[in-house]
């Protein structure tokens, strides 16, 4: 999928008449993907282990532009701690930058964006689990342009997030 504009004709309630609009609209395109994914799991001594996997993709349509959500990197990194009764994990994910869509006829971009995220789970019995959950732990910020990173559309702070919690099983 691609995005592309065409001029439409539309009635407006406005000028109470008939009205050539430019309108921004998703278009079937043809493209290209290549490139590879590698993944490891290890678990360690003591409990320990980590996981990781790592993308990398070369995209176009057919045009030479970007493939819409396509990012050319990704990676997810995540170690973790898992006795069977208490869990934790920390989480980091990684995506470079890549073509959202069309805003007002013009190409918008998200940024690279990274996250560390971490999950911790006592079990207390066979029925009773704690969790605490934290999301966005370095408090990111989601950023958009337009075509160069010096055109900034929006700026997202989503803040951290915590989340305390338990789980009943019967």
């Amino acid at each position: 999928m691609s995005y592309g504009t065409a001029n439409e004709v539309y009635f407006s309630q406005f000028y109470k008449s008939f009205q050539t609009y430019s309108v921004s609209s998703p278009i079937n395109s043809s493209g290209s993907l290549s490139g590879a994914e590698f993944q490891v799991q290890q678990s360690l001594p003591d409990h320990f282990g980590f996981q990781a996997n790592f993308t990398y993709v070369d995209s176009q349509d057919n045009g030479g532009g970007p493939l819409v959500g396509t990012s050319r990197l990704t990676f997810n990194t995540v170690a973790y701690y898992d006795d069977g009764r208490l869990s934790a994990r920390l989480a980091y994910t990684y995506r470079s930058h890549f073509l959202v869509g069309l805003d007002r006829s013009t190409a918008e971009n998200q940024d690279d964006f990274g996250q560390l995220d971490a999950s911790v789970n006592y079990n207390v019995n066979k029925y009773v689990t704690f969790t605490l959950q934290a999301t966005n732990i370095t408090d990111e910020l989601l950023k958009y342009y337009a075509a160069n990173k010096t055109q900034p559309r929006a700026v997202y702070d989503n803040g951290s997030q915590v989340f305390a919690g338990f789980r009943v099983k019967y």
